[in-house]
């Protein structure tokens, strides 16, 4: 059963917070993957963000496709999670200025709208996975670990 994605994530934290209770020992970290998140609304922005960290997973937050593109993390390689109907920029064009300035970063693109045309935009820009809001912790997992394992 799908809930909506705040509910969604705000349950997952609850589990997740549970399985990463125990001390992490100094000797025991490793560069972990950083996911981007990009997306104009803030709740959501903030609950992926949260959700993701539980997951164990590096993550930083922008509010529009051109605050990423202007930021420094325009050059990591690790994963995108880009919302697709945001005002100004879009997710789909931000993708294209991407590849067009030669960064391929594995991309998953999330929308609510999953009319024909959507879609259509979405492969034109070859996302690894397409998540429909809502959506629940095990398809995030999945799409996450699809773009990681295309990465490397």
């Amino acid at each position: 059963m799908l809930i909506e994605v705040n509910a969604a994530v705000e349950l997952a934290l609850i589990f997740a917070s549970a399985r990463l209770a125990a001390p992490v020992r100094r000797e025991s970290l490793i560069m972990k993957p950083t996911i981007h998140v990009v997306d104009d609304d803030a709740s959501t922005r903030r609950a992926l963000g949260r959700l993701i960290a539980a997951l164990g997973f590096g993550v930083e937050t922008f509010e529009s496709a051109q605050a990423f593109l202007d930021s420094a993390k325009i050059e990591s390689d690790d994963c995108l999670l880009v919302d697709i109907h945001m005002p100004g920029m879009n997710g789909i064009e931000m993708c294209r200025k991407l590849e067009e300035s030669g960064r391929q970063q594995p991309t998953i693109l999330m929308t609510a709208h999953k009319d024909a045309g959507t879609r259509m935009l979405a492969a034109s820009v070859h996302p690894v996975a397409m998540l429909y809001k809502p959506f629940d912790e095990g398809a995030l997992v999945k799409a996450i670990s699809a773009a990681l394992n295309r990465k490397y």
